[in-house]
């Protein structure tokens, strides 16, 4: 069997209308599964509740734990609760094993950059992003988290420089 691989001035115009609205969107966990993370953390840990739970994993997120290279390297502690980097990557391989910090920290980005905004949580890009935006604001800085970079509630600005950043880093 021949198949014929050529592709009229038209079609071609339309192909890459269509190529040009079907990037890959990075991935993301799904809401069951991050809410199972939270509550299996929160009992794992014996935490108080599970918006500690979500605030110390926000916090985490924020200081680059979703980050490869993170491991055990960053904790936090409120009161007598204390989460890890590693023990997060852990409790998702539980849940999903083919997820990753990164992905629950995309599902879970609005919720993230709330909380972060709220308690003035910067994120782990955010001393790039002033560096190269001076007049950043507080607002900006707590968004500033490599899991941004696709959610449209980001601040555009932010958004846009996260973006350029990635580009620069990664597209060499």
């Amino acid at each position: 069997m021949t198949i014929n691989y050529e592709f009229s001035e038209k079609e071609i115009t339309k192909l890459r209308e269509e190529l040009k609205k079907s990037r890959r969107s990075p991935g993301k966990m799904n809401e069951t599964d991050c809410s199972i993370v939270v509550n299996t953390l929160k009992k794992k840990k014996k935490i108080e509740s599970e918006k500690t739970t979500m605030l110390l994993i926000t916090m985490i997120a924020q200081s680059g734990g979703t980050n490869k290279s993170a491991g055990a390297n960053i904790e936090y502690r409120i009161g007598d609760d204390i989460l890890s980097a590693a023990e997060i990557k852990t409790t998702i391989k539980e849940v999903n094993n083919k997820a990753t910090f990164r992905q629950f920290c995309r599902s879970m980005q609005q919720e993230i950059g709330q909380m972060a905004t709220k308690l003035e949580i910067e994120g782990d890009l955010s001393l790039q992003m002033k560096s190269a935006i001076p007049d950043a604001s507080m607002e900006e800085m707590c968004w500033c988290s490599n899991f941004q970079t696709n959610n449209p509630n980001c601040p555009p600005r932010v958004r846009d420089w996260l973006k350029t950043n990635q580009e620069t880093r990664f597209n060499k």
